[in-house]
């Protein structure tokens, strides 16, 4: 009698990682890039929420205090959450502009410009978002 071959050869499975190495080297980079996207356009989002927040806080107060911060707008009411990577800043420029700065660890530049033409970036490459009040 004839004994059957159980199993897989090592051929067979030297293919199948060969296979999954290939899947593996394509998916990555284009999860990296979406991963990166997502988190650009949630940044834009809050910048967009903070924007809104000083120029209502410019509508009630008339005027921008040169202390404006994220918490101050938080504290006031005029935000509900303190997002963690966001800054305020008035511009030392212009006296009738804020900037509003995505922080540190940023996705790339090139990810906040896809999603909001009027971004800019500052000397460090952090994406910022002008706001001009006149």
């Amino acid at each position: 009698m004839k004994k059957l071959k159980e199993g897989f050869t090592l051929v067979e499975v030297l293919v199948v990682l060969a296979i999954i190495a290939i899947i593996g080297t394509i998916t990555v980079p284009a999860a990296n890039s979406l991963i990166s996207q997502a988190k650009a356009t949630k940044g834009v989002t809050e910048m967009k929420s903070i924007q809104s927040a000083v120029l209502n806080y410019l509508i009630y107060n008339e005027t921008i205090p040169d202390d404006i911060s994220v918490q101050k707008l938080a504290d006031e009411g005029y935000i509900d959450a303190v997002p963690e990577k966001i800054n305020v800043r008035k511009n030392s420029v212009d006296v009738l502009s804020i900037d509003i700065v995505y922080g540190s660890e940023s996705p790339e530049y090139k990810y906040f410009l896809k999603i909001d033409s009027n971004m800019l970036k500052d000397e460090n490459n952090y994406p910022y978002l002008k706001v001009t009040l006149r």
